[in-house]
């Protein structure tokens, strides 16, 4: 068995003993679990560096009794809704418009110039 600390967000400390074979998914797993946290939601650290999760305890090279952190994982930044796309065509004119965020650049290049589009696909 291996015994390992985990500090969860609240400052507390939970001890985690489980198998040589077990991966450190599975200890962030049981720590949150105790305390009431989401794993999904959560990382590992020691000593400040992000540990990676499908590694096994036998591999992670972590001495017994190490003390790990569960950190909640950064956020990432809201994407925004609509984009806006300013394209400038080849007789000197632009063409500016509003697209959903998720939409193709092609798309966005027929939307806004279809007859220089079009000519591509033709030739």
């Amino acid at each position: 068995m291996v015994a390992l600390t985990v500090v969860v967000p609240d400052r507390r400390q939970v001890k985690v003993e489980l198998g040589p074979g077990a991966t450190l998914a599975e200890v962030l797993s049981e720590a949150c679990q105790r305390r009431g946290y989401q794993p999904h939601l959560h990382r590992l650290t020691r000593n400040g560096r992000v540990l990676d999760l499908s590694l096994t305890l036998r591999l992670a090279a972590l001495p017994n009794n190490a003390v790990l952190e569960a950190l909640p994982l950064p956020t990432a930044p809201a994407l925004p809704s609509k984009v806006r796309v300013g394209l400038q065509l080849p007789d000197g004119g632009r063409s500016v418009a509003e697209f959903p965020a998720e939409t193709s650049l092609w798309d966005v290049l027929v939307s806004l110039a279809p007859a220089e589009t079009e000519a591509k696909e033709d030739g």
